[in-house]
């Protein structure tokens, strides 16, 4: 396959979380990547991994990223992703997967420097696996969203928590299940705006016309 993005339909980026804390779940999540990169895939469909601590590394393979370990720092992690489609080209669609357990060691920093980034730009998606309680759920919500995830079901859930080191597997299983469906459908137009819609598919579409709009406002800038 083609060492450049822009010739694929969809690339996964996977940006785990390798920081000191994780330590007891990294052993299971490593196989767990693993795992996900060796499973058939669609063709024209490709697998990348970014894995952050106090600094963030990249690889085509997980086995490459297996010593990054510190404190944690998101941005410059999300900052790689942007780096490799300029390096790499932009495909059809961007899958991201962030796998992490806890806040940011500088979290105004953290959201700052995730404010200034733009909207990747190409259909993008954000899957996040929440490791134990800690995950900063308000930090995907608020900040990731809108630039990474844009073109994301708002019906799925946007967390699959990870309690324990044993469920890793089956984690990843539900995580395989929501990467296997096609890309989201597009913003919902005013004809598609019924008045039997319930609560959840209201909800999903006031945020898909608001996250359209804001990627089309920096596309624009």
């Amino acid at each position: 396959m083609s060492a450049r993005w822009d010739t694929l339909d969809r690339v996964v980026i996977v940006v785990r979380d390798q920081s000191g804390s994780m330590a007891s779940f990294n052993p299971a999540i490593h196989e767990a990547c693993k795992d996900m990169q060796a499973a058939p895939r669609p063709p024209l469909t490709a697998y990348h991994f970014v894995s952050f601590s106090t600094v963030a590394e990249e690889a085509p393979y997980i086995d490459n990223l297996k010593h990054v370990n510190g404190g944690t720092c998101i941005a410059p992690a999300f900052g790689l992703v942007h780096k490799l489609l300029k390096v790499k080209g932009t495909p059809k669609q961007v899958d991201v997967v962030f796998i992490s357990d806890g806040e940011d060691s500088d979290i105004v920093t953290c959201k700052r420097d995730l404010d200034s980034m733009r909207p990747l730009p190409c259909h993008c998606r954000l899957f996040c696996v929440g490791v134990t309680a800690g995950f900063p759920t308000n930090l995907v919500s608020d900040h990731l969203y809108a630039k990474f995830g844009w073109g994301s079901d708002h019906s799925a859930p946007p967390v699959i928590p990870l309690e324990t080191p044993s469920e890793t597997q089956s984690v990843f299983r539900q995580l395989a299940g929501y990467l296997i469906e096609p890309k989201c459908r597009p913003p919902p137009s005013a004809a598609d705006i019924k008045d039997d819609m319930s609560a959840a598919e209201l909800g999903w579409a006031a945020r898909a016309v608001s996250d359209f709009f804001e990627f089309t406002r920096h596309r624009a800038v």
